[in-house]
């Protein structure tokens, strides 16, 4: 893939959820869910940065909480991954070096932490977020 610059690996939504989110708000959220469980995280290095958080299938919509989240599910769902031009993991879905696939969470548990820095941003005004919120 390295070779062709426009090709991408895509995976359908099958045995994962995706929430997208701009990257700031996620990387907030992973602040937190570091010290909980981590959880598999895609980032997207475009004009606007984005990053995918995944989640156990079928439960990302438990974090449709604001229009800056978007969910992506189910057969119809797809999502580009690393080494896609412009992706890279911050966090892969597997235990470095064991390569054991990490545990998803459920949507709802990272929903809820998306929910919280959201409303954080939105009050501040700002895109300054991250340790010092938790």
């Amino acid at each position: 893939m390295q070779a062709a610059s426009g090709a991408s690996l895509i995976a359908a939504t099958e045995r994962f959820a995706a929430q997208i989110v701009p990257r700031h708000v996620a990387m907030a959220v992973m602040v937190k869910l570091d010290r909980i469980s981590p959880v598999p995280c895609v980032l997207r290095e475009h004009a606007e940065p984005t990053a995918a958080l995944l989640v156990l299938p079928a439960t990302g919509r438990y974090a449709a909480c604001d229009p800056r989240v978007e969910v992506r599910t189910g057969r119809g769902g797809w999502l580009a991954l690393p080494p896609s031009h412009g992706l890279r993991w911050d966090t892969t879905p597997w235990v470095e070096p064991t390569s054991k696939p990490r545990e998803l969470l459920h949507g709802g548990e990272v929903g809820r932490l998306l929910e919280q820095v959201l409303r954080y941003v939105k009050d501040r005004g700002d895109r300054r977020v991250g340790a010092a919120m938790w």
